[in-house]
């Protein structure tokens, strides 16, 4: 929207805003058979039924407002985003062999749920010299300020879990279930430009000198970043969630 009906050149009043939004449903089933010729008639067979998941929605808002004159130009910005991730897969596999059978099953469950919000905001000017080819001060009055802030948070959590079993072998029977608990991050950053173009005249008092163009910028940003990951795993024999020995491990020695 212009504020001023009828723009020019270094003159205008405009705001800019905008918003998105992409909803993704996708479901994916697979059965895959495959044999094997070890030797002879004998032939190791697998069956794998998957199934996945995945619904996710994505959001995003922007502003912009821009007001610019001979003697100056002002830029403010900013931009709030939201993301949710929601998954869940499942396999289930049996492999049998010629002249004994079933030798071995297979199930593996994955879920997840993320959810992620952003936010930015910043600010830009500009101080101009009114028709500063003609201006002969020594030190000139042109530069640029800027300020961005940008805030991102998310949580989530998730859960592995996998079995085999060997009716022919238990001692290959092997199960794993481990608990993401918590997923969490939040990060802030503070960023501060300048931006001096004048170098050049403010110490020779010329405004070519050799086809040298000398600038001076400055660049600072504050950044702070937050991380928590809890992981659990389940004892079998309590059936509990617990601390997982490596970390426990990890603990004792610190």
């Amino acid at each position: 929207y212009d504020f001023i009906p009828d723009p020019k050149y270094r003159k205008q009043s405009r705001l800019n805003a905008d918003y998105f939004i992409n909803d993704n449903q996708t479901e994916v089933n697979n059965n895959t058979l495959s044999d094997n010729y070890l030797s002879g008639d004998t032939i190791l067979s697998r069956n794998a039924i998957r199934r996945a998941q995945n619904y996710s929605t994505d959001q995003r808002f922007a502003a912009r407002y821009g007001l610019s004159t001979e003697k100056m130009s002002l830029n403010v910005n900013t931009a709030l985003t939201s993301n949710t991730d929601d998954n869940n897969s499942t396999s289930r596999t049996t492999q049998e062999k010629t002249g004994v059978g079933l030798i071995g099953t297979g199930v593996s469950e994955n879920t997840g749920q993320f959810r992620k919000k952003g936010w930015v905001a910043g600010v830009d000017y500009t101080n101009r010299e009114v028709f500063g080819y003609r201006n002969e001060k020594r030190i000139p009055s042109e530069f640029t300020l800027g300020y961005q802030f940008k805030a991102d948070e998310s949580d989530g959590q998730s859960r592995s879990y996998t079995k085999y079993t060997s009716p022919i072998n238990e001692a290959n029977n092997k199960e794993f279930d481990r608990l993401y608990e918590q997923r969490d991050m939040q990060s802030a950053q503070h960023q501060f430009k300048a931006t001096y173009p004048g170098l050049r005249r403010l110490i020779f008092n010329k405004r070519g000198f050799g086809g040298i163009n000398m600038d001076l910028s400055g660049n600072y940003t504050i950044d702070k970043d937050t991380y928590t990951d809890r992981v659990l795993d389940k004892d079998p024999a309590t059936g509990d969630y617990v601390l997982p020995e490596f970390i426990i491990e990890k603990l004792l020695q610190s």
